[in-house]
């Protein structure tokens, strides 16, 4: 195993470098939430060899996958036409003839809406 290969297969996430003692370690790119790193994720990992640490990534690697599976933490977008949206009290962009509005600002109007009626 090379650093060059190490680095073209987890460069994109981690930051890998030999250690001062010896040996080498990674460093995320983008540090961890609490939940995930009470999942067991880690924001550094260290090998004795590039083969140890390649072996400790690929187990990282491993534990991000049932977090891929998760839909985005972004309510996704949906297309919400102009009476629809003027009957449950939103506003309109009058720059054409349809708006963006996320499913979940909808949801929540929508129960307002009902609740005052």
């Amino acid at each position: 195993m090379s650093l060059d290969s190490l680095t073209n297969e987890y460069g994109r996430q981690w930051i890998i470098s030999d250690a001062v003692g010896g040996g080498w370690y990674a460093v995320r790119r983008a540090f961890l939430s609490d939940q995930s790193r009470e999942r067991g994720l880690s924001n550094v990992r260290c090998g004795r060899t590039l083969e140890e640490l390649a072996h400790n990534l690929a187990e990282e690697r491993s534990l991000e996958a049932p977090c891929s599976a998760h839909p985005p933490l972004r309510p996704s977008l949906q297309r919400v036409s102009r009476a629809s949206t003027r009957e449950h009290g939103g506003t309109v962009d009058q720059s054409g003839p349809h708006t963006y509005e996320s499913t979940h600002i909808r949801r929540a109007r929508i129960k307002l809406y009902v609740h005052l009626v």
